[in-house]
């Protein structure tokens, strides 16, 4: 049988965090912070934390079993650098970050949400946009990885007003 994790460490309590959060002392450190949103098994931290120890990384996700199998990659990867949340990205940005602190925010693949009624979960609208554009460093960068055409429109209709140059590329 698999453990669960074989750290706590990398596992913060966003309600004991002072808001905004103080990254530069919860890492012992000031190297600049990236953002992962939805880690999903959390192969893509684990590997760009094991790959960057100059680069701090703070992951949302809102399921147990995938912060489980995450926090158990980073701990086998021997990241240091890698801190995970178990809550919504958006009060996550909101209290937790001041502006211009995050340089880089990843999202791969989230969920598009593809039914008419289910719209309204999307993530990338424009208010999250302009809150995301807003934690980010000037020419900082957020990255969007989709394989759901639809889901990339709907994302490219949410951009204007936002703040963000928006590249594509297939």
């Amino acid at each position: 049988m698999k453990p669960f994790y074989i750290s706590l460490k990398p596992f913060l309590d966003h309600q004991a965090l002072p808001r905004p959060a103080h990254w530069a002392k919860i890492f012992g450190n000031d190297r600049p912070v990236e953002v992962e949103i939805g880690f999903g098994n959390g192969e893509y931290l684990a590997r760009l934390s094991a790959e960057n120890p100059q680069v701090n990384y703070v992951g949302f996700e809102e399921y147990c079993e995938r912060i489980q199998r995450t926090l158990r990659k980073i701990g086998r990867a021997g990241a240091v650098n890698a801190r995970v949340l178990r809550m919504d990205v958006r009060p996550g940005f909101e209290f937790l970050f001041a502006p211009k602190t995050v340089r880089f925010i990843h999202c791969l693949f989230p969920p598009p949400w593809p039914k008419k009624s289910g719209v309204k979960h999307r993530l990338f609208d424009t208010a999250f946009l302009r809150l995301a554009n807003n934690r980010l460093r000037d020419k900082g960068t957020l990255k969007i990885v989709t394989d759901h055409r639809p889901y990339a429109g709907w994302i490219t209709d949410n951009v204007p007003g936002t703040g963000f140059d928006l590249r594509l590329e297939k």
